[in-house]
């Protein structure tokens, strides 16, 4: 099957674009929806940070739906809906899986887990997404980047493990990338060069 998603644009009634993107379940998929993401997220008042973070955070939870939720299945559709409000953008990922209990998920922090990569994804998510929540058993995770803040800017130790994992490039003005160049280790995989890494949630 395809990777190509499928695309739908429609205007609500306050006036706000909503587009969902759905594909069958393959690791090419992830990387195509992030594409057509970037160009649907181009216009919006985020900052080269921001829009980094919110395509990081997209992937985290497109490469989970994909991955853990769907088993890789080409039968079982990975959806993301993106919503551009006032003030807000909000990513909504969902997959047709059996499901999990993000509760269960190791801390990725916790002394005996640091040297572990699963659980890495759900917290840079929480770390990277000014709302992070899982509905329907965990089939799907909203996230939510608000516009121009002032956290969007300094890098942080967050951004090392984000780059460490190789999923997305921040682009050259970003400065993620200029204040933590070389700093990460192996050179960070960008988002459309098939530089996808499996690992737990």
């Amino acid at each position: 099957m395809a990777a190509f998603p499928t695309e739908k644009t429609r205007t609500d009634a306050d006036g706000c674009r909503e587009t969902v993107l759905q594909a069958p379940s393959s690791h090419e998929a992830v990387e195509s929806i992030i594409d057509r993401l970037s160009h649907v997220i181009r216009g919006l008042p985020l900052s080269d940070t921001a829009r980094y973070r919110l395509q990081f955070v997209v992937h985290e939870a497109l490469t989970n739906a994909v991955t853990h939720g769907n088993r890789v299945d080409p039968t079982k559709l990975v959806t993301a809906t993106c919503r551009c409000g006032p003030d807000q953008v909000t990513v909504t990922v969902e997959d047709e899986g059996e499901g999990f209990d993000p509760g269960s998920v190791p801390d990725p922090t916790a002394e005996p887990n640091i040297l572990r990569e699963s659980g890495r994804g759900i917290f840079l998510m929480r770390s990277y997404a000014d709302a992070c929540r899982f509905e329907n058993g965990g089939r799907r995770v909203v996230l939510v980047k608000r516009y121009d803040l002032p956290h969007d800017g300094p890098p942080t130790s967050t951004d090392r493990l984000a780059l460490a994992s190789g999923r997305v490039r921040p682009p050259p003005s970003c400065p993620c990338a200029q204040g933590l160049r070389g700093s990460a280790g192996a050179s960070p995989a960008h988002p459309h060069s098939g530089g996808f890494r499996a690992r737990g949630r």
